[in-house]
């Protein structure tokens, strides 16, 4: 695929013919970062566009409808969606052929992030590996800090990059992860055999699990950080889920890199990477083991 440019414009269409350094404290501007490209409507999955802007008041859209998928995260102010408040720290999701309205308010307009996409997997991501929904599309931004710094990251990456389009695929399955994947969900919780003060922490886990398998998560930095022992931590998870934190984590990070073989077009060994293995022989082996094949057969019978 030929990448052609990417375009930054600003409120009145201009082209920006830098990136802007200070781009998340100008609160008086749109930008848009527009990826033009040769669209194929038959690509798996596809980033069109990521955007920022602070909204004029009462600027929005009524009865707007788009074949492509939309996250909006609200980082300052506030509005409306489809009638419903939004305030910061929240944001909603605008579903592909369906009619939505969204309204800055007039006294205190929202400054948003946002990333369109589309492709013939997308909806079959969102409701498999996600817990976005049509019906409750306004959510609380998860793990707000880190969801602001991935879009940073996507304004600052080299847009001249032959690996652009692999990077942004990663890019948005590092974001949709925050919305809960269904592994977060996928074991049965069992959490009537626990105590209420050990469900809170189990769920504590989960969410440092979610948000960090990629990384090198060991149980003991979990259990540190809402102070537990590593073997009460154990014995919490067998009783709620039936296995150990440990092969939560290898659940998870598994379950991540067989969707990016499926979806991408990373090598194996940056998937290993970017699913918190520094060893690409121990990522196969684990590999290997859940699905009994190898990465790379698993990748020639998709």
């Amino acid at each position: 695929m030929k990448y052609i440019r990417y375009i930054r414009k600003d409120e009145n269409g201009k082209s920006l013919s830098s990136i802007l350094p200070n781009i998340f404290q100008d609160d008086s501007k749109t930008y848009f970062m527009n990826q033009i490209r040769n669209y194929n409507n038959n690509n798996k999955l596809q980033v069109f566009n990521i955007g920022y802007e602070h909204s004029k008041p009462g600027a929005g859209l009524v009865d707007w409808r788009t074949h492509r998928h939309r996250l909006h995260y609200v980082i300052d102010g506030c509005g409306t969606f489809n009638g419903q408040p939004v305030k910061k720290g929240q944001g909603f999701f605008t579903w592909e052929n369906e009619k939505h309205s969204f309204l800055a308010d007039e006294n205190n307009p929202w400054t948003c992030l946002w990333v369109t996409f589309c492709g013939k997997n997308a909806t079959c991501l969102l409701n498999e590996f996600t817990d976005l929904s049509l019906d409750y599309p306004v959510f609380d931004i998860p793990s707000q800090d880190k969801i602001i710094a991935l879009f940073k990251d996507a304004i600052y990456v080299d847009h001249s990059d032959t690996n652009l389009d692999q990077y942004l695929i990663g890019w948005l399955y590092t974001l949709l992860s925050y919305h809960g994947y269904s592994y977060m969900q996928s074991l049965p919780i069992q959490t009537n055999t626990i105590s209420k003060y050990c469900e809170n922490q189990f769920r504590q886990a989960i969410t440092i699990i979610g948000n960090r398998f990629d990384t090198q998560l060991s149980v003991s930095d979990i259990a540190n950080e809402i102070y537990i022992s590593p073997q009460y931590l154990d014995l919490v998870f067998k009783k709620a889920m039936g296995i150990s934190p440990k092969e939560y984590i290898i659940k998870c990070r598994m379950e991540n890199a067989e969707q990016l073989l499926l979806h991408s077009d990373f090598t194996i060994g940056e998937i290993a990477a970017s699913c918190g293995y520094t060893d690409y022989l121990h990522f196969t082996k684990s590999f290997k083991k859940r699905y009994g094949m190898s990465p790379t057969v698993f990748r020639t019978k998709k």
